[in-house]
C-alpha cells in the first residue's frame, strides 16, 4: 500500500482542487475526509463524468456531490489475496487502509499488480500465459459506430472495455468506460435522458477511443502483461492474432482473480 504522503481532499473541497491534487500526485483516487475520517472516495472517473455533464461548472461543485459512499476499507493486516478479492467482487480500483478509524494508507489495483510482478512466483504462476486468463471472443465495435452504441454494448454485456476494429476486423483502438464517461458523462443517463442523448448522438467511437491499442498475443507471459498494465496505467489489454484481429481481452480484474488465493506454504501448488 501507499502510506507516505497520502493525498486526500475534504468533502467540501471543490472538484477543481481535487483534480489538481490528482494531477500533482499522479493518482486516480482520492480519499475524502470528514473530521479526519474517511467519508468517501472520489475517482478520476467520477470527475470526468461530472465534467462531461456540467462542463466548467463542475469545477465549482463540492467533492461530496460526486464521491462514492459508503467506502469499502482494508486493514493493514489484511492479506493481499483478500484485498484483491474485495476489489474484484465490487469492481473497484482502490481500498483505503484504516486502523482505529484513521487513514494509514491506500491500496490500488496498480499496487497489487506491481507487487505481484516483482515478487518471486512459484512455477505454476510463472508459467501462466495470457491465454490462461483472458476472456475469449470479446465484443468489438467499429470505429465509425456511434459512441452511444458503444456505451449500450458495455452496459448490456457488463464490460468496461471494447476492442475497436476497422471494416476488415483489424484492431485500431480500445474503448474503455473511462473514455465514454470523459466524452458523454454517465452512460446510463446519456442513453435515457433525451437532452443528453441529443447532445452526444453524433459522437463516434473513434473520437473517444485510445489509439493505438496496447495489444499482446496469447502466448505472452502474464508477467509481461502485468508490466504493460502497470506501466501504461490501463485497465485491459486486447489480445490479437497474427492478423491483428482481436481474439481475447485481458483485464486487471482477470489477473486480480488469479491472486485471490495466496501462495501455498511448503511448495504446495495453488488450487
Amino acid at each position: 500500500m501507499t502510506s507516505a504522503s497520502i493525498v486526500t481532499v475534504r468533502e467540501n473541497d471543490d472538484l477543481e482542487l481535487a483534480a489538481q491534487e490528482m494531477a500533482w500526485a499522479h493518482v486516480r483516487h482520492l480519499p475524502v475526509l470528514r473530521n479526519g475520517r474517511i467519508a468517501g472516495i472520489v475517482s478520476e472517473r467520477d470527475m470526468l463524468a461530472a465534467r462531461a455533464d456540467l462542463g466548467k461548472e463542475a469545477n465549482r461543485r463540492p467533492v461530496r456531490e460526486v464521491m462514492h459512499q459508503p467506502v469499502l476499507l482494508a486493514d493493514p493486516d489484511d492479506s493481499i489475496a483478500d484485498a484483491a478479492a474485495r476489489m474484484t467482487e465490487h469492481r473497484i480500483g482502490c481500498l483505503p487502509v484504516v486502523r482505529d478509524g484513521r487513514l494509514v494508507g491506500i491500496l490500488t489495483r496498480d499496487d497489487i499488480l506491481a507487487y505481484d510482478a516483482k515478487r518471486p512466483a512459484p512455477p505454476e504462476v510463472t508459467d501462466l500465459l495470457v491465454r490462461d486468463l483472458m476472456k475469449r471472443d470479446p465484443i468489438t465495435i467499429v470505429g465509425d459506430d456511434a459512441l452511444l452504441n458503444g456505451a449500450r454494448l458495455m452496459i448490456g454485456a457488463g464490460v468496461r472495455h471494447l476492442p475497436v476494429v476497422d471494416q476488415t476486423g483489424r484492431i485500431v483502438g480500445v474503448l474503455s468506460d473511462r473514455d465514454v464517461r470523459a466524452a458523454i458523462g454517465d452512460p446510463r443517463r446519456a442513453l435515457h435522458d433525451p437532452e443528453v442523448r441529443a447532445r452526444v448522438r453524433d459522437l463516434r467511437v473513434w473520437s473517444a477511443m485510445m489509439t493505438p491499442a496496447i495489444t499482446v498475443r496469447e502466448d505472452t507471459s502474464i508477467a509481461e502483461a502485468v508490466r504493460h498494465l502497470v506501466d501504461r496505467r490501463i485497465g485491459a489489454l486486447a489480445v490479437v492474432d497474427d492478423a491483428d484481429r482481436p481474439v481475447g481481452l485481458l483485464s486487471y480484474v482477470d489477473i486480480l482473480r488469479s491472486l485471490m488465493q495466496p501462495p501455498a506454504a511448503n511448495g504446495e501448488a495453488r488450487t
